[in-house]
């Protein structure tokens, strides 16, 4: 254990399995990583953020957990913005984009006042982030080519 907890000071990440909780071992690695500030991730399903995880874990429901985190898997690997920054509030153009995004992408899988409650921010916000998600798309080649998305003419976000 010593010379793992030794190793641990020269890494950048640390990757926990399902389970690691029962693992003694595994929760002074925990504690370790989390007082450095070193990227946590976990293979739960695919390999996600552990802080991300532990927040959404409570917050949506079982089936909708996985597709969440797929979506903040994805919004992370084209945007470079992670679930916190999606949940700071910070007005910088990426953190926009990922916020536009994950309410689009999240819409089909519940409220508006669920993914609000998920963002640190309020139903109006995410209306807004919904209308214009189909303006970045239409009128924002940056945005468009980014996502590289194609939606017919008629497309119009779901509101509610």
């Amino acid at each position: 254990m010593k010379a793992d907890t030794a190793m641990l000071w020269d890494c950048d990440a640390i990757h926990f399995i399902p389970g690691w909780e029962l693992s003694r071992g595994a929760r002074i690695e925990y504690a370790i990583a989390h007082e450095s500030g070193m990227d946590m991730f976990i293979a739960e399903n695919g390999i996600v953020n552990i802080e991300t995880y532990n927040t959404l874990n409570g917050m949506v429901s079982g089936d909708n957990l996985l597709r969440v985190l797929r979506i903040t898997q994805a919004i992370r690997r084209v945007i470079g913005v992670s679930f916190a920054q999606i949940q700071d509030n910070r007005r910088y153009r990426s953190r926009f984009f990922a916020r536009m995004v994950f309410a689009h992408e999240c819409r089909a899988l519940m409220t508006v006042k669920e993914i609000a409650r998920i963002m640190n921010t309020n139903g109006a916000s995410i209306r807004y982030f919904l209308r214009k998600f189909n303006d970045e798309q239409k009128y924002n080649p940056e945005f468009a080519e980014a996502f590289n998305i194609d939606f017919p003419d008629d497309y119009v976000a779901i509101e509610g």
